[in-house]
């Protein structure tokens, strides 16, 4: 990879704002499971923290500025009305900040965390910081290139958000990391690795080894990987019973993990309909425990330790 060194501006920017826009795919939602509500304003989800919609030009420019050109050859651009994630003065190092779009991670962070909400393709590729000075000129810097690469649904005809999701959305990203149990973070983890793969036969050992990294104890005794994965899942069923799934649905899910990551299983075992509704679940259940041990406060400390998982999901 290629070094980069910029020269200084003539100045310290004016003001300072990172920005993730979104090209949400509408021209999927005839026929589709979710509705298209465009967002109007642009709405203050937490502290520095904003989704919706910006300026129309503004956008232009952004996604300008990250595509690709070449030479003698601009594409027109086919896009149906954008919104986006955006960091208002976020903290940066004068002379660095051209370089350095979202340093300390945290607007890719608020990306993340909407896919507990709800799963969209939302990614860095047209992703910048926009810096203005006070002759007010302008200056946007795509992000740099970096590990991060896109991001991938399982349904396009629901692919994005809605600003009736703000609400929700707001006490999900208040939740620091901080407060989490280890398992909810290593959860977290897998969920947003999950999103960064196409194909499904990848995803769902993801998924699943997700959730096992939430749900298992090592060692317990009671029974084998497959049974003690099952009864936890169907114990937490209980508590929450938007959570439930029949004891055939999370067998299979275990023995798919199992026959994928052991070689056992091909892509093309997953294009029939119930393939992927079995997925469909086993993400959404994914999901659904993360969003419930954010929000609620009883549910996530049942994860803290060993014993209290033991003993609120008993076998």
């Amino acid at each position: 990879m290629p070094t980069y060194t910029v020269s200084l501006p003539r100045s310290k920017p004016l003001t300072l704002d990172d920005y993730v826009i979104v090209d949400p795919t509408y021209n999927h939602a005839v026929g589709g499971g979710r509705p298209v509500q465009y967002f109007e304003e642009l709405f203050q989800v937490h502290e520095d923290l904003w989704l919706g919609a910006i300026d129309s030009d503004l956008c232009d420019a952004i996604m300008n500025a990250c595509e690709p050109r070449g030479e003698n050859f601009v594409p027109e651009r086919s896009t149906g009305r954008c919104y986006a994630f955006v960091r208002k003065d976020p903290p940066f190092v004068f002379g660095r900040y051209e370089l350095d779009f979202d340093r300390d991670t945290k607007l890719r962070h608020f990306v993340a965390r909407s896919r507990v909400l709800h799963p969209t393709a939302a990614d860095c590729c047209f992703a910048a910081s926009v810096a203005t000075f006070e002759d007010g000129s302008r200056q946007i810097c795509p992000r740099g290139l970096e590990i991060e690469g896109h991001a991938y649904v399982l349904d396009q005809d629901r692919n994005w958000l809605l600003p009736g999701d703000v609400s929700e959305l707001r006490a999900l990203i208040q939740v620091p990391n901080s407060i989490l149990p280890g398992r909810i973070i290593s959860g977290l983890w897998f969920l947003e690795a999950v999103f960064n793969q196409y194909f499904i036969d990848i995803r769902l050992p993801m998924v699943a080894t997700g959730i096992e990294a939430i749900v298992k104890i090592k060692d317990e005794k009671g029974g084998g990987s497959k049974q003690n994965f099952v009864r936890r899942l169907l114990a937490i069923g209980r508590r929450i019973p938007s959570l439930a799934m029949t004891e055939a649905e999370l067998s299979a899910m275990y023995e798919r993990r199992s026959d994928l990551v052991h070689g056992m299983g091909t892509f093309e075992e997953f294009t029939d309909g119930a393939e992927r509704d079995l997925y469909r679940k086993q993400e959404g259940l994914f999901r659904g425990i993360l969003r419930a041990a954010i929000l609620d406060e009883g549910f996530r400390e049942a994860f803290r330790t060993d014993q209290s998982l033991a003993e609120a999901f008993p076998l």
